[in-house]
């Protein structure tokens, strides 16, 4: 099979049976063991399928602190890369680790500003232009918001694009944003942060990745009070040079309800569309209207 044949023209000599570890819409995942290590195959759905080349393309620019891709297995929209080895980031119960992690992320995101990889692109400043178009689609959804939420949030459209206009204008450049960026998709090798899964990816403003990484945060660190603002801190201190403090902070805090509109509209407009069993993924839009019905009422 491709898997085992790329595996042994790359020196990795097959030691067992081919493994299915995940099978779902989004995603099959099988592991094959070798004398070298662990090796993953990994294939998603066309609109998710610029995985491999773009960790191919990120591990050229920084070696070591993304998935290595051994091949890439253009027929199917899979590739096959090596195992980590290393320690998920979740496991640690170290708020610094975490600090050091979006610090590094977003120091990342800035070398890529003038050097954006071939992916799907979410302009920051024409954001405002899709607003009406997601909340048309609102009651279409497969698992669609009662009529009372759809209704409060379209009542809240203008004030959605006077946000996105605001944020555009934050003067904070679009680049690569991970679209999954939870911190079990980080790990530590030799104290070195390594970022995986970026099926999500899209250029796009790149605060929005804060949203889900703060999300899944707090169930890891809940001994930490302060815990949220050392990492936002530490994510902003990245970007710092390119406006001021209270700038950056600022832009922050507008891209909070932006972060979940961008959620909701990869859902309804990329990833959803090219499921069948719509039901695995449906709960991640609803959970995106729910943040930003919430984020802007809060600003109301």
């Amino acid at each position: 099979m491709w898997m085992e044949q790329h595996a042994r023209e790359t020196g990795a000599t097959p030691t067992g049976p081919v493994q299915q570890l995940r099978n779902w819409e989004r995603s099959t995942v099988l592991q094959q063991p070798t004398q070298r290590g662990l090796l993953y195959y990994k294939a998603a759905p066309a609109p998710l399928a610029h995985e491999g080349p773009l960790l191919r393309w990120l591990s050229e620019r920084f070696p070591g602190e993304v998935t290595t891709v051994v091949a890439i297995d253009e027929l199917r929209g899979g590739f096959l890369m090596q195992d980590l080895e290393a320690v998920p980031l979740h496991e640690t119960g170290d708020v610094a680790r975490y600090e050091q992690v979006v610090h590094r992320y977003g120091e990342m995101q800035r070398a890529f500003i003038k050097d954006l990889p071939d992916i799907p692109r979410y302009a920051s400043a024409g954001l405002a232009e899709r607003v009406d178009g997601l909340l048309s689609r609102l009651p279409e959804l497969p698992a669609p918001l009662g009529p009372q939420e759809i209704e409060r949030l379209r009542a809240l459209g203008a004030q959605l694009k006077s946000l996105c206009d605001q944020l555009a204008a934050c003067g904070i450049p679009d680049t690569l944003e991970h679209g999954d960026f939870w911190p079990t998709n980080v790990a530590l090798r030799d104290e070195q942060a390594v970022f995986f899964d970026f099926s999500d990816a899209t250029v796009t403003h790149p605060f929005f990745s804060l949203r889900l990484f703060l999300a899944e945060m707090d169930s890891f660190l809940p001994h930490q009070p302060d815990a949220r603002e050392r990492i936002v801190k530490a994510y902003l201190s990245a970007w710092e040079g390119v406006t001021t403090p209270e700038m950056l902070f600022r832009t922050y805090q507008l891209s909070r309800p932006r972060a979940a509109f961008h959620a909701a509209l990869l859902y309804v407009e990329r990833i959803l569309p090219a499921l069948e069993a719509k039901w695995e993924m449906q709960n991640m839009a609803v959970w995106a209207l729910h943040d930003l019905l919430r984020e802007l009422e809060t600003l109301a």
